[in-house]
């Protein structure tokens, strides 16, 4: 019996998390939740995404995860820095200084 053209597909390339999601019938913050340990996941979940990693010889991707990092803090910082653009305003009048 030949191969699914998905599993033909996942074979070719290094599995993902999405596809580790897809495997255990997750969200893929499901997935991301239970393999880094995170709270809030049930361990039956935990169980069935790690076993679905394990199954596809999952391995996380240092380049997505340094990614991931840069535009988590990017995002940080640009939220930050419209924070420090509002406008501060005369407690006694209301004008905008």
């Amino acid at each position: 019996m030949g191969m699914s053209a998905d599993t033909q597909a996942m074979s070719a390339r290094p599995s993902t998390l999405a596809d580790v999601a897809l495997r255990a019938g997750v969200s893929l913050k499901t997935a991301s939740r239970a393999l880094n340990g995170e709270p809030h996941v049930a361990e039956a979940t935990r169980e069935e995404v790690r076993k679905a990693a394990s199954e596809l010889g999952y391995r996380p991707n240092p380049a997505a995860i340094a990614l991931a990092k840069a535009k988590r803090r990017n995002q940080q910082a640009s939220e930050a820095s419209s924070q420090d653009l509002t406008p501060a305003r005369c407690t006694a009048c209301g004008a905008i200084l």
